[in-house]
């Protein structure tokens, strides 16, 4: 079995690496998004994040880094279920004092109660190679998409009423005067 490489910024203060991790919520449901202003949600998870590590003991940068911004959505292809699509956001913080198999991140490992927010947070420790699979799946689900716009493309010009036939002025004098 091989070690996973974990991400491992360099403290910019002190020269030493630090670890990198994740903390994903859901913000808002895609259809209500309009409604929030999804810069201050990120900001209210940071929050979040910030003081649950703070209450745990963990060190961290003092800087959360925002992540990605994703609309993401359950699909359940067998029992043709669908969820409504999400927001999502991804924010990383930098342990400073904490290694992958450090006891106190056991706490974590569930995900927390984001009081802000109010929905759950996971946690992950990204690795180089759960990365490139990250990648691959939005490679993938691009590339669906885009299937999906084309066909939907092709579908609605195939089915757009033909063009109309000009009317000569002739015609028009005749029926207006």
């Amino acid at each position: 079995m091989t070690t996973p490489e974990y991400y491992r910024p360099i403290n910019a203060d002190t020269g030493q690496p630090t670890l990198a991790t994740y903390f994903t919520a859901p913000l808002c449901k895609l259809e209500s998004a309009y409604q929030y202003n999804l810069e201050d949600r990120i900001s209210d998870l940071a929050g979040d994040v910030r003081d649950h590590l703070d209450q745990l003991g963990l060190a961290i940068r003092p800087t959360i880094a925002q992540g990605r911004v994703r609309i993401m959505q359950e699909v359940e292809e067998a029992e043709e279920f669908a969820s409504p699509p999400e927001v999502y956001a991804t924010v990383m913080a930098f342990f400073t004092d904490a290694e992958p198999d450090d006891p106190r991140l056991a706490a974590l490992a569930g995900g927390f109660r984001s009081e802000r927010l109010d929905t759950m947070v996971a946690f992950q420790i990204p690795t180089v190679e759960s990365e490139a699979e990250l990648e691959r799946s939005i490679a993938a689900d691009k590339a669906r998409g885009a299937a999906y716009v084309a066909r939907a493309t092709a579908e609605a010009e195939s089915a757009a009423p033909a063009q109309a036939a000009e009317v000569s002025d002739d015609v028009l004098d005749e029926l207006f005067g």
